[in-house]
């Protein structure tokens, strides 16, 4: 009796799993909203101030932040993906995203992650940010970490396995 509640308590994993897929609907569907806003605002103005630099240069903030929204939308599926093989049932996924365990959650996390980080750091670089300096020295230092932590960490466990 215990035994098939313990085996039977991994469906609860259906629930992160599922509500993920959802915030990546939602989403997918307002960056797709914002593509259209965007394309259109493009149209507008360059219609009524020409496609002046100033035009061009505000519609690719405009498409670097929809860019970030599909990348954290990516990250937010690649763990609900995840989570669902890793508790319920492999999915017939491309061989890049298939998941066997933490680890290989955890590597498609942190690259995924690290691209974000990069397109937010772009963003400010086109913004024109006060304090680019720093704000860039802390992307690098997170970057340099999360490569650390996915490369030197697992060569440190599997030594101490032994």
């Amino acid at each position: 009796m215990m035994r098939r509640l313990l085996s039977s308590s991994k469906y609860i994993m259906i629930l992160p799993a599922l509500s993920n897929v959802m915030a990546v609907l939602v989403l997918m569907i307002y960056s797709t909203i914002q593509t259209f806003v965007a394309v259109i605002g493009l149209l507008q103005r360059s219609f009524t101030d020409g496609l002046s630099k100033s035009v061009v240069f505000d519609a690719a903030i405009n498409f670097l932040e929809i860019a970030d929204i599909v990348l954290l939308a990516t990250v937010i599926l690649v763990i609900g993906l995840g989570l669902y093989e890793l508790f319920i049932s492999q999915l017939n996924l491309p061989g890049w995203l298939l998941i066997r365990n933490l680890d290989d959650l955890k590597d498609k996390l942190i690259s995924t992650v690290v691209a974000v980080i990069s397109i937010l750091f772009l963003g400010a670089v086109v913004n024109n940010i006060p304090n680019l300096l720093p704000f860039g020295a802390s992307v690098a230092l997170v970057i340099v970490a999360l490569a650390i932590f996915t490369n030197w960490v697992p060569s440190w466990k599997k030594k101490s396995q032994q």
